[in-house]
């Protein structure tokens, strides 16, 4: 009997003990929700560019690990329902050949991206065409796989190799199986199971793409992505599951509490655990003393030693620490800083002597560095205490956690800003999100011996490496409440291992790669993957020139790096060249949008950095937005022609009006010079007045010999006798001269205009001037002038005098 027992227990303990090294493969799902054509998918391969290819019920897609795109059999312009399997690339072509409905030959252009004509074309001879593979077959019995079916259907079974030597075997009734060589384990995943990794049991196809992530193309549920190479974290089994504290109890064991008040020691080499203390209060913090003594800090119980109360004046406790001479620190939210003394009453080990500092301040975490230098994280930023002085280091924010690196410097998480790192001048470094960043709310910090920062956030952990602030970041594959660390619930044990507490248990992190990076791609270049050119995508060409016109301006550039397993960690920075001066800040987006652009020739630029690598090379795309029709160089020649031609016109006719205007100048004159020697005749008898008016008519003649015709003189000359006849009428109206004119107004204004070049109005004021400078220069004075001439005022006059000659009446005959 008590072999059988014995027996059981080391049962037990094995069972416990590959637990804790079994992890569940990380998955991501995508439907037609994400942007499928179908739920239906039949077979999954990978292109040289780094696409993934989808063979769907309903047609074709492209995946580049951000978006979907999908692509129709068309036929006389009408979408046709093709079932798509078994897709092959034929790189000498460029196309890829695919088996439609009823097994028919599709080809697939991936230069026009389009399905073209696939006559003459044929699966080329080394294509890796579906086959019964026996050895797989073998492989499988050998193992036990359960393929879910007894008819045994061809092609029910699909294998892939792993880059660390496990085995995956995809069945289209039984889900999945994983096996270990190493350690002989075989694993299970199906629909049926309590949590389930698939919810489809039909896989009919498998894919390993170039970054070790594995993709099962199922029926009814899409695809899934297994990332299972990553082997980070270990989860170990405890009795409870929302880890409040980590701390090192003994060489063996950590002292682990939990939301729930419960303290428990986790044996590392036998992983069995022990409950200690059950408290009414949840136990925030827990650290051992010189002595040996478990001290617990208390969420509303204050602080305990070895499960007895204290009377320190604190009830909400949040950290522990001791320095080298054995003093306690502990931060709280009720009574700030803490220092605590042992006094000097031997028999009463619970009794201390208590200092308080920043009484007004709610304390989160301490750290003490090599310097002795205690760094305090409070809501209202970080202080630094040195002997009695205490200094401010940074007052914008709140911080939970902080801790120092060997390089002297220290570093901070926040609550919104991300991670800080100062240095030994103070000076100060945000890592965020848009730099790797898993989350921006660093929850635990932990410095380990390689030089790197492990952050524990609410949202994954962070690997940082302190010598460039490169990021890793690392996921749980137990869901999204395993990535939400607590705060402060970190511990580096002494062999180097980092132990973080979350809402879902306690994992350990596995040794960290120095250099902390992901993944290399093949191609080391991002590519674009589209263009959106006026919210219309195009996919073709995009690695040449493209010709665009005044009006296609609006762009939206996206672009992947095809690191399927490391997207989270993958930051891009692009710039165009033509509008951006440099590369724009670091972003975890996967497109750049510009709007209204201006025609000219644009260069895109992108590139993308794993984490913790380098920047990848650039990939580039040119754009020509052509100049509008009405802004080429033949219609800016046709504008220069058009606007020496106006000139032209517009000299030749100022030459026009300034010959006419002289004429004008010359006929009124003469005409009024006439008829101031009619007005002298009136009293000579030897000159009969049918002289003096043939005299007058003569000159009239002479002057208007240029005119075009006998008409226009005439009514010219009728015009000017009406004129002359009311010249002294200050009101003489256009409609009155139209009347005597026997005309309407709007023939009388145009007949005018053109003979004179001027309204009726302005001839009328024309013949007033030159009455006027007659008038001037036989000795009349401005305000006589201005009477006889039929003007309202002699200001008005002296106005107008100036604008016609130039001159003010005055200066006439000076």
């Amino acid at each position: 009997m008590m072999k059988k027992l014995l027996i059981f227990g080391l049962l037990l303990l094995a069972a416990t003990a590959i637990t804790a090294q079994t992890a569940r493969p990380r998955i991501h799902n995508y439907t037609t929700r994400d942007g499928l054509a179908s739920n239906v998918v039949n077979t999954a391969m990978q292109d040289r560019q780094g696409y993934i290819w989808l063979g769907t019920n309903h047609g074709l897609t492209r995946f580049d690990g951000h978006s979907f795109v999908n692509f129709y059999v068309e036929e006389n312009g009408n979408r046709q329902i093709e079932g798509i399997g078994n897709i092959v690339e034929d790189t000498v072509r460029n196309v890829l050949l695919m088996n439609g409905k009823d097994y028919k030959l599709l080809c697939f252009d991936l230069t026009t991206m389009q399905f073209i004509s696939s006559e003459g074309m044929e699966f080329p001879e080394d294509a890796p065409i579906q086959k019964d593979d026996q050895p797989i077959l073998a492989r499988a019995q050998a193992l036990g796989i359960d393929r879910g079916n007894h008819i045994h259907r061809r092609h029910d079974l699909h294998y892939t190799r792993l880059d660390d030597g496990r085995e995956l075997f995809a069945t289209i009734d039984n889900g999945i199986f994983i096996y270990d060589p190493k350690t002989k384990q075989l694993q299970h995943f199906c629909s049926h199971d309590e949590n389930p990794v698939i919810e489809s049991d039909y896989v009919n196809d498998i894919l390993k793409d170039r970054t070790g992530s594995v993709w099962l193309a199922t029926t009814f549920a899409g695809i899934y992505q297994l990332i299972l190479n990553e082997g980070q974290l270990n989860k170990h089994q405890l009795p409870t599951s929302n880890i409040r504290s980590l701390s090192i109890l003994n060489t063996d064991e950590i002292a682990v509490s939990d939301m729930e008040g419960c303290l428990f020691s986790y044996h590392l080499q036998t992983h069995q655990s022990k409950l200690l203390y059950n408290l009414p209060h949840r136990i925030y913090t827990n650290n051992v003393d010189a002595k040996g003594r478990l001290w617990m800090g208390t969420r509303g119980g204050g602080v305990l030693i070895d499960g007895k109360s204290t009377d320190i004046p604190a009830r909400q406790i949040y950290d522990i620490v001791f320095d080298a001479q054995g003093t306690a620190w502990i931060a709280t939210l009720d009574a700030g800083l803490l220092e605590i003394r042992p006094g000097n009453n031997s028999t009463n080990e619970t009794a201390f002597s208590v200092n308080s500092y920043l009484d007004n301040q709610r304390i989160h975490e301490l750290d003490i560095d090599e310097s002795g230098r205690l760094w305090i994280a409070t809501e209202n930023g970080i202080f630094r205490k040195k002997g009695q002085q205490i200094d401010t280091i940074y007052h914008n924010g709140k911080v939970v956690c902080i801790c120092h690196s060997a390089d002297g410097s220290v570093w901070a998480g926040s609550n919104g800003h991300g991670l800080i790192k100062i240095t030994n001048n103070n000076q100060m470094t945000f890592i965020l999100t848009d730099n790797g960043l898993a989350n921006n709310c660093v929850e635990s910090l932990v410095s380990d011996d390689n030089g790197h920062i492990i952050a524990g956030t609410d949202q994954g952990i962070s690997i940082v490496n302190i010598t460039d602030g490169t990021v890793k970041n690392i996921y749980s594959t137990n869901g999204l409440m395993a990535d939400t660390y607590n705060e402060n619930a970190i511990l580096r044990w002494s062999d180097g291992r980092i132990f973080l507490g979350s809402l879902k248990g306690m994992v350990e992190l596995n040794a960290i790669d120095s250099r902390a990076n992901g993944s290399k791609q093949d191609d080391p270049s991002p590519h674009i993957t589209s263009l959106d050119i006026n919210n219309i995508p195009k996919y073709d060409h995009l690695s040449s020139e493209i010709y665009l016109s005044h009006d296609q301006n609006n762009l939206c550039f996206n672009y992947s790096s095809m690191a399927y397993s490391n997207l989270s960690s993958v930051i891009y920075s692009y710039w165009l060249d033509g509008i951006d001066s440099n590369w724009r800040p670091s972003t975890k987006e996967s497109r750049a949008i510009y709007t209204n652009l201006t025609p000219g020739h644009y260069r895109f630029y992108v590139r993308y950095r794993l984490a913790g690598s380098d920047w990848s090379q650039e990939a580039a795309c040119d754009i020509y937005i052509a100049q509008p029709w009405y802004w080429t160089w033949w219609a800016r020649l046709l504008y220069l022609a058009m606007i020496a031609l106006f000139i032209w016109y517009e000299l030749h006719q100022y030459q026009q009006r300034l010959s006419l205007r002289r004429q004008l100048d010359q006929r009124l004159g003469a005409l009024y010079a006439v008829e101031a020697q009619q007005h002298e005749s009136k009293g000579q008898a030897n000159l009969p007045n049918n002289q003096i008016s043939n005299k007058s008519n003569n000159q009239t003649t002479n002057l208007l010999n240029d005119q075009k015709g006998q008409k226009d003189k005439a009514t010219l000359d009728k015009l000017d006798r009406l004129i002359l006849e009311n010249l002294l009428q200050t009101d003489l109206d256009v409609n009155f001269i139209a009347q005597e004119m026997c005309m309407s107004y709007s023939t009388l204004h145009r007949r005018i205009k053109s003979l004179t070049g001027m309204t009726v109005n302005e001839y009328v004021r024309k013949h007033r001037l030159a009455k006027a400078m007659q008038l001037l220069r036989d000795g009349y004075n401005a305000t006589e002038v201005s009477i006889q001439c039929g003007f309202n005022s002699p200001s008005y006059f002296t106005r107008c005098f100036k604008a016609e000659y130039n001159m003010l009446p005055s200066e006439v005959g000076a």
